[in-house]
Order: C-alpha cells, then structure tokens, then sequence
C-alpha cells in the first residue's frame, strides 16, 4: 500500500511539471524556471523536477519545497545545455543553496541541496535568473 501511494504521488507531481512554466523567464534562449511547489514526498519532488526537465526544450529549473519541516532545493538543466558544458544542475543549487545557508550537489542534469532558512528560500528563488546567467557566462 505504501509503495503504491508513493507512486501515485511521483504520477501526480509529474504531472504538476506542466504548469510549473508558466512566467517562466528566458535568458538568451533558455527558459528559466523557478517556483515553489507542494511535494509529498523526495521521490514525488524529483518526479516533478524530472517531469519539468522532460517538458523543457532548452532550460534550467529550480524547485523549492518543504518536507517534514526542512528545507529542499533541486535544479535540472536539459541535456543539450549538459552536453554543451554551459549549464551544470550542481553548481547551480549550490548557489541557489547557499542564499538560504544550505548546501548540496549532484549530477550535471539533476542536482538537490538542503536550504536552512526557510524564510530565505523565496529570496533566493528571485536570485535565479541571474545565477543562471552566471552559469551560462551571460553576465
């Protein structure tokens, strides 16, 4: 039973990535998102970002949630900006994680960090887009 409410959550918030676009900014031809959501759950939170990344033709997201009171941050860049070294999904939630005292990492495509203020994650959301130009060497 619990496997199955799990995966009825990762279904759900995959399908919640298509709305995570909308006011999505762009910045030299990458759509740049970057929202505060709802998840249940770490799977259904990597479900969405996933789903996010798969809706994107060329982009970079960061989602922010809270689960069970902490803090979570995760980034995607889609593969042809992986493919062509401009963007890497660690080194941007690093940045984004440490506006909020956090820390983290991962892969090129897919990267979470932990935010420590909670009240400093919105903050650091609106710090997006210029991270992200940062990282693409547009700044």
């Amino acid at each position: 039973l619990e496997n199955t409410v799990n995966e009825m959550q990762r279904k759900l918030a995959a399908l919640e990535a298509d709305d995570l676009s909308v006011g999505a900014e762009e910045v030299e031809g990458v759509v740049v998102v970057a929202r505060r959501v709802q998840a249940e759950s770490i799977p259904a939170f990597r479900a969405m970002a996933d789903g996010l990344r798969e809706k994107m033709a060329t982009g970079i997201g960061v989602l922010a949630t809270e689960i069970d009171g902490k803090g979570v941050l995760l980034a995607v860049v889609t593969d042809d900006l992986v493919k062509r070294g401009d963007a890497n999904a660690g080194q941007i939630v690093r940045s984004v994680a440490q506006l909020t005292g956090g820390s983290g990492g991962g892969k090129p495509h897919l990267a979470q960090a932990g935010a420590r203020d909670l009240g400093a994650i919105d903050s650091a959301l609106s710090q997006v887009t210029d991270i992200v130009k940062e990282a693409l060497g547009k700044v």
